[in-house]
């Protein structure tokens, strides 16, 4: 039995090349702010209602109702948010509102782990 390191194991072919396009005028994409004063936005997910709920690494999550960033904090949740750490990915139940939970991604301080969880 053969002991490779991890990271040289071959789990599929080569990917395609793939050859970069230069597009000096852009690709009349118009870029807009649609929701200001978040601390350090990192997840997106949008609710059957049209809403959506927006992750903070701080450990916030916030709550964006017809185009309008709720002053209320939807959720609080402790994360160890120091240096990339916080709360990350979020992610909702297909049931919701009828099952409102939604899953996160936090980093802790427990030796950097990544902790998923629901919320609800």
């Amino acid at each position: 039995m053969s002991s490779l390191p991890a990271c040289s194991i071959v789990t599929g072919d080569r990917p395609q090349a793939v050859e970069d396009i230069f597009l000096p005028e852009g690709d009349r994409v118009k870029v807009e702010v649609w929701i200001d004063n978040l601390e350090i936005p990192w997840s997106l997910v949008f609710l059957p209602t049209g809403n959506a709920l927006v992750s903070e690494r701080p450990g916030r999550i916030r709550l964006i109702k017809d185009g309008v960033l709720q002053q209320k904090v939807y959720a609080s949740i402790d994360v160890e948010h120091t240096g990339e750490g916080g709360l990350l990915g979020l992610a909702v139940h297909p049931e919701f509102p009828k099952a409102p939970i939604f899953t996160r991604c936090i980093l802790t301080g427990a030796k950097g782990a990544y902790i998923t969880g629901s919320y609800g």
